[in-house]
């Protein structure tokens, strides 16, 4: 029947638009994983940035995807969590999820957000990260301090002061 039809052709939009941002996802987090032991072996933690890993391929529900390091550690246990967000657009437009959110709180300071804007999909590659190190959360938003920075450029940041990042 006709709705049946119209039903599988959404459900095959659906799967094909799920399968994209993965896609999408998987991009931001190499990005962000490359930049992050980028950013520490420039730092001259060597160590540190042979430690730095994404988790989100075995742990999906960890409310964060990468495991990386402020500067250097005494323990060898990482104390940056990195929750990376990829999109196509130029806009910080994404989901996140009550997990996330509750992670979030739970780590304070140490839970950062790497927004990976206008990543083309094609070529893997993207013009621009943003750094947002959460600074307190209540159950509707957190308030972030915001770096953007070019990603071929790794060490200039620009304070763009604080973002409300709201859960929807």
């Amino acid at each position: 029947s006709e709705k049946k039809e119209d039903l599988q052709k959404d459900v095959n939009q659906l799967e094909k638009n799920l399968e994209h941002q993965k896609k999408i996802g998987d991009i931001a987090e190499e990005i962000v994983l490359n930049f992050e032991k980028n950013r520490l072996k420039n730092l001259g933690f060597e160590d540190e940035s042979n430690k730095t890993r994404r988790i989100s391929i075995d742990f999906a529900n960890a409310g964060y995807d990468i495991e990386s390091f402020n500067g250097k550690t005494n323990d060898g246990l990482p104390d940056r969590f990195i929750e990376v967000k990829g999109t196509t657009k130029k806009e910080l437009d994404f989901h996140w999820s009550i997990n996330e959110i509750n992670i979030a709180k739970n780590l304070g300071s140490h839970y950062w957000i790497y927004h990976v804007s206008e990543i083309d999909v094609q070529n893997k590659i993207s013009v621009m990260i943003s750094v947002n190190s959460i600074d307190n959360c209540t159950d509707t938003y957190c308030i972030s301090n915001s770096f953007f920075f070019f990603s071929n450029r790794y060490t200039t940041f620009t304070d763009i002061g604080e973002t409300i990042i709201k859960n929807g």
